[in-house]
């Protein structure tokens, strides 16, 4: 009798284990596809019965939410790619127009801009297909961080200044691999966004240092009016742009979109905080 309650004891105890154990393989499958990675499926390992139903009947779940949001991709990528081109030429003809033209000169130059704005938009959607699909891996080179921060910094010092905002920067020389020009994009989105949304007499801090497993973090924080924590997860999304934005600045809000891209391609996380008054992005690349 003793024995066989061992046993059971004993058979229960890795029982329980096994289904623990895959249970917590499950939360681990499904915290990344939270994260946005809907490539991501569960393993069925060798769960059998109700357990294995259940991960073949998520599986199947997550195949066909990835197949309609890859076909909703496809199709706006799709038309930015089509209209790009007719709007190009659209843009080329304006130019020699407004070149031949003497008194409507003004007008003609405000319908090329207005079609560089289209193009830049499309562009971007474009960027960002190449960027979630991980066509850029190839570009990956050994980098120091620091000097590139530098010069994004050096390249906003001006326009900063000029709306009267202190632009501060404090590095810690970091090394990296990772695609310079993506990286630099993302900085110029992030330090972009900083400037037109801060008022005049805020600060910027730019900061660059490495957390304790090696990895570089990337911080901009300034005191302009923040983002709602009611839309910190909404403003990654193409085209979104808070209310309070749209008649302040321009912009197609495809920015963060874009950042989020980046970030994503070189494995990393974003975190967003209030910096009381302002915002505070923090971005740890992976």
């Amino acid at each position: 009798m003793i024995a066989t309650v061992v046993l059971g004891i004993l058979g229960g105890f890795f029982a329980a284990a096994s289904t623990l154990r895959r249970i917590e393989d499950i939360n681990v499958g499904i915290s990344d596809i939270v994260h946005g990675d809907l490539s991501q499926r569960i393993p069925l390992g060798d769960a059998a019965g109700n357990m294995r139903k259940l991960i073949e009947n998520f599986n199947n779940m997550l195949d066909q939410t990835e197949s309609l949001m890859q076909g909703v991709r496809t199709v706006s990528d799709n038309i930015a790619h089509d209209l790009r081109t007719p709007l190009t030429r659209m843009r080329n003809n304006l130019s020699q127009l407004q070149q031949q033209s003497s008194g409507d000169g003004d007008k003609v130059q405000q319908l090329i801009e207005e079609c560089d704005g289209i193009l830049a938009t499309f562009n971007a959607l474009l960027r960002i297909a190449q960027l979630e699909a991980g066509n850029r891996l190839s570009d990956f080179t050994h980098l120091q961080l620091a000097p590139l921060v530098a010069d994004v910094v050096d390249l906003y010092e001006p326009l900063a200044t000029d709306k009267g905002l202190v632009l501060r920067n404090w590095c810690e020389p970091v090394e990296y691999d990772g695609d310079r020009d993506l990286i630099f994009q993302m900085l110029v989105n992030l330090i972009d966004n900083a400037v037109k949304y801060t008022p005049a007499g805020g600060e910027i801090s730019v900061t660059l240092r490495s957390l304790e497993d090696g990895m570089p973090l990337v911080g901009v924080v300034d005191t302009g009016p923040g983002v709602p924590l009611a839309d910190r997860e909404n403003i990654f999304r193409r085209f979104f742009r808070l209310e309070s934005a749209r008649s302040e600045q321009p912009g197609s809000g495809l920015g963060l979109s874009l950042v989020q891209a980046v970030v994503k391609l070189h494995r990393g996380k974003i975190e967003l905080s209030n910096n009381r008054p302002g915002l505070r992005v923090e971005i740890t690349l992976g």
